[in-house]
């Protein structure tokens, strides 16, 4: 059994995956080949493992049934050009099986597709550019209109969001360690990690604001930042999931923490860190 990155079976090469576009249609894609495995993390299983890529080929076909073994076997790659992009073929790779509402309809003897670049969309990839490749065919204009009322939608909700966080860093800045006790710590980080994250480290915060509180001089502040930090280089190491962004924020409000306290300088926890 070849597992994928998320420790669950790959599907076989030759296997063939029916899809929806769209509520009333159907498409359909198939397993061309294994890449030569790579050594990968799973975040599902919490350790590392030998993992081949698939190489996912979308069929030229849409339907409105399931395709036939017929349609399987005059199968040909479907080349996309939507956006007025150079056709190229829709061969997409993925570590992992096909996402629910992928239906298995048969297996090809043969199978084989064109040697692309690596484009790491997977089966869900195939999905949206089947999908967007039949609107830009048959339904441009209300494809083009869609994208602009979605990009004007996005736009507002990223100012509101700005607004929002720009606000809270505000709040979050003018408070002193006694009236932290509700003020959410990492606001920074909502959108790029998850919930259960950006609690562990709030908790790890919090503790750094109560030593802060009780330590009573530099020497005392400054062991109370090493500690924390020592705490979230533990924890790093076990998630990995503090990047570019997330170690600026968190950064930042330690080193407003410290402030608070008295201490004066720019990152604070660099001497300790490594993240």
């Amino acid at each position: 059994m070849t597992r994928g990155q998320d420790g669950k079976q790959q599907p076989q090469v030759g296997d063939v995956f029916a899809f929806r576009i769209g509520k009333k249609l159907y498409g359909f894609c198939w397993v061309a080949r294994r890449t030569k495995p790579e050594y990968v993390y799973s975040s599902q299983l919490k350790k590392m493992l030998d993992v081949p890529n698939l190489a996912v080929a979308c069929a030229d076909w849409v339907g409105t049934k399931l395709p036939t073994l017929e349609d399987v076997a005059a199968r040909r790659v479907l080349r996309v050009n939507f956006d007025g992009q150079k056709p190229q073929p829709c061969v997409r790779f993925d570590s992992c099986g096909p996402p629910r509402g992928f239906v298995k309809i048969g297996r090809i003897s043969k199978p084989s597709a064109p040697q692309v670049r690596e484009l790491y969309s997977g089966f869900k990839g195939v999905q949206y550019e089947a999908t967007r490749q039949w609107q830009w065919d048959h339904q441009r204009g209300k494809l083009l209109a869609d994208d602009r009322a979605a990009e004007r939608e996005e736009a507002a909700q990223d100012r509101a969001d700005e607004q929002a966080l720009k606000a809270k860093l505000a709040i979050r800045k003018k408070a002193t360690l006694g009236n932290l006790g509700r003020i959410e710590l990492l606001p920074e980080w909502v959108g790029l990690v998850g919930a259960r994250h950006r609690k562990s480290i709030e908790v790890l915060l919090r503790d750094l604001i109560a030593r802060l509180r009780v330590a009573r001089d530099r020497k005392a502040k400054l062991a109370a930042i090493e500690a924390i930090v020592l705490k979230i280089n533990q924890w790093n190491d076990r998630t990995g999931v503090i990047e570019t962004e997330e170690r600026e924020a968190l950064a930042t409000v330690i080193d407003e923490l410290g402030h608070k306290a008295g201490l004066r300088g720019h990152d604070l926890a660099g001497e300790f860190r490594d993240w």
